[in-house]
């Protein structure tokens, strides 16, 4: 697998003809799919000419978004889910086509409300990340919902330094399921978690697909740091993608 990438990424690098780099794109983008590194999601809709995105900042605190099926303070839920509700009532006559909630700020017991609220106002919601128990340790997930259709949880697959999640004794661990979505109301797009953004194989991902939006729900406070080492990367300048939300 890893010498399929390297020749593949030497085809794209080194050939100046556009249609090497095409067929270059289309190989990787059916190994993704065949090897099962990303599902692709058909939402068999109609892209806008132009859409609306709505981008909550809020203060989190990764330490009470809770555990998945798991239950945290009522006066954590109560505050969490009380800013939610004031940020959706604010933008609601603005009519968005796509919420964007920060990494570590939505717990799972407010994914169901969201879900509601998607549906019934049409809009793709990416509801920030919460962690899922795996009996040993745990993994960060981003909900993506899709209205009219279902709830797709995207994995973080690439952890800082240490990463440990709020609870004793257990660490948050990789994660594998990733999803390309397509043919939806605001274009192609993916979301990556963080660090997901960083990694090498993300990137050869973004390059082969070529979405339209790379979605990055994200909990830190150097986005420098973390923004332009990605963007400035060769194959991002290869890539003709129109924009990076990083929340």
């Amino acid at each position: 697998m890893a010498l399929m990438r390297a020749r593949l990424a030497w085809l794209w690098e080194k050939s100046d003809r556009r249609f090497n780099l095409q067929v270059a794109n289309f190989v990787w983008e059916t190994i993704l799919v065949l090897v099962g590194l990303i599902d692709v999601i058909d939402c068999e809709d109609t892209a806008l000419d132009r859409i609306k995105v709505a981008i909550c900042q809020m203060k989190v605190n990764p330490n009470t978004i809770g555990i998945y099926g798991k239950s945290i303070s009522h006066q954590a839920l109560t505050a969490i889910r009380g800013r939610m509700r004031r940020f959706l009532d604010e933008i609601k006559s603005e009519t968005p086509n796509l919420i964007i909630f920060p990494e570590c700020s939505i717990p799972f017991q407010l994914l169901e409300e969201l879900e509601v609220y998607a549906n019934e106002h049409d809009c793709i919601v990416i509801a920030g990340s919460h962690y899922k128990d795996t009996g040993k340790n745990f993994v960060s997930r981003a909900p993506v919902i899709i209205p009219g259709t279902a709830t797709y949880y995207v994995e973080k697959t690439t952890l800082s330094p240490l990463k440990k999640s709020g609870a004793k004794r257990k660490y948050i661990e990789p994660g594998q399921q990733q999803y390309f979505f397509s043919n939806t109301k605001v274009g192609n797009f993916m979301v990556l978690i963080c660090a997901d953004f960083l990694h090498a194989e993300a990137l050869q991902q973004i390059h082969a697909l070529q979405p339209d939006l790379v979605l990055v729900p994200a909990f830190h406070s150097k986005s420098p740091a973390h923004y332009f080492p990605a963007t400035h990367s060769t194959q991002m300048q290869q890539t003709e993608i129109q924009a990076f939300l990083r929340i």
